[in-house]
Parts: C-alpha cells; sequence; structure tokens
C-alpha cells in the first residue's frame, strides 16, 4: 500500500498539486481522469519521486523518514510515460535483456521470443526498434515493465498508438498484475477500454482530486456528472 499526506508542489508561483491525498492499495487499478494540465501526469512523476517529498509519503503505513525508505519504495516502482523509454539502435531481445539486468533478472531467449509473440511482436526480435511502428513499440515498453514485474506500476496515456490487439495483451497484463496483488495507477483521457480491469475512478482539476470512485459507484449518470466537474 502506498499513502499520500497532504502532497502539494508548486513552480512559478502557482500550484500544481495541492493538499493530494490518496491510498492505493495492492491488487488494484485506479485510473486518473482530467483535462490538460490537471496535474495528471505530475502526480504520477511524483509517485517516482518520494525522497523530494518524504514526509507526505507512507509504504505499507509507514512513513518514509530516511533516505534508505525512499530508495526501497523507488525500487519497487516501474514507470511508462508518453514515450516507451527504449533504446531505438538495439534490438526488441537486446532492450528486453538490458532492462531485465537493471533488474537484477535474467530469462533465457527462448522465453523471451515466447514473451514477444505473445505481446503480438513474433519475428521483430532482431530488428532494431527504431523500425518499430509506435504502437509495436509501445507493445514492447509494456513487455519490459511488466518482465521485470515491480510491484507499483505507473503509466501514462497506456493505450496510445494501439490497435485492438495491442489494447488485449495490455489489458490481459494488467489482468495478470491484479491477481499478483500489486497496484497499478493509470493516466488516460479515454476510460472506455479500461472499464473491464480498473477498480476505482479518480478525477482531477487544476492540480486537486476532485472526485474517487469505486468500480460500483460509476454508473453512466455518476460518469457524466463527474466528467462535467473537470471539464
Amino acid at each position: 500500500m502506498i499513502s499520500i499526506r497532504h502532497l502539494s508542489y508548486s513552480l512559478g508561483g502557482r500550484f500544481l498539486l495541492y493538499d493530494i491525498d490518496l491510498t492505493l492499495s495492492l491488487g488494484s487499478i485506479s485510473l486518473l481522469q482530467g483535462a490538460n494540465g490537471a496535474g495528471k501526469s505530475t502526480l504520477l512523476k511524483a509517485m517516482l519521486l518520494p525522497d523530494l517529498f518524504p514526509d507526505v509519503f507512507l509504504l505499507g503505513g509507514r512513513p518514509l523518514r530516511h533516505y534508505s525508505d525512499c530508495q526501497a519504495m523507488r525500487s519497487r516502482c516501474g514507470y511508462l510515460g508518453h514515450e516507451p523509454g527504449l533504446y531505438l539502435d538495439l534490438t526488441a531481445v537486446q532492450n528486453l535483456n538490458f532492462f531485465l539486468g537493471l533488474c537484477g533478472q535474467k530469462i533465457s531467449r527462448k522465453a523471451l521470443l515466447v514473451h514477444l509473440e505473445e505481446a503480438g511482436l513474433e519475428g521483430t526480435w532482431n530488428r532494431p526498434v527504431r523500425y518499430f511502428s509506435r504502437g509495436m513499440q509501445q507493445r514492447l515498453g509494456f513487455l519490459r515493465l511488466f518482465l521485470c514485474e515491480p510491484d507499483f506500476l505507473f503509466i501514462d496515456e497506456p493505450l496510445n498508438s494501439l490497435d485492438r490487439s495491442g489494447v488485449s495483451f495490455f489489458l490481459n497484463c494488467l489482468q495478470r498484475w491484479k491477481r499478483e496483488d500489486r497496484l497499478a495507477l493509470l493516466v488516460s483521457h479515454s476510460d472506455e477500454e479500461l472499464l473491464p480491469v480498473v477498480d476505482r475512478f479518480l478525477f482531477m482539476r487544476n492540480g486537486q482530486l476532485v472526485a474517487d470512485l469505486k468500480k460500483e459507484q460509476y454508473t453512466a449518470a455518476v460518469r457524466e456528472k463527474a466528467f462535467a466537474l473537470i471539464s
């Protein structure tokens, strides 16, 4: 479990985040929504930098008072931003081997090829990633993230450039993620394709969380009101 208590962050005299209270539980997937500039991506990145806000972060109910505590939390985090974070001149297999090495893991070449096939990237293993389409790069970025097996997953606009099969691959990965008692926080402007896996819906406006809804509360009427609130 990760908790934030009264997180605020300003830049140039303007609050990008203001008095955020949030608890994310293991075995759950949360979706953060809001208009452009609402503070969604800023909040996502703040989750990766607990050492900048040690007084407001709690891990498993325990405050992160020391640098070692912050390092322990950050080592359990995985992040995928607007770019998939790959080395374009390396092949798919080389990218995966590199990032798995950073995570202290090693997977056989045969297993990597099986995972690439599951991601819809069969036959691409020896091609430099710069020749991949944007959707193929996104799939490989997901695969890199899931194979490293962090406990806490943060993804900004995961469905960008994905076709139908790419969306299915991502949702299947998230379902496995949840069954393994991990947590994920997603940022997206679209919720429809993510509805099957999301447990909680968060809405931001002007750097503040203005609505927090469980799946059973997320009816069509409530959804419409929430979007009106942040538009």
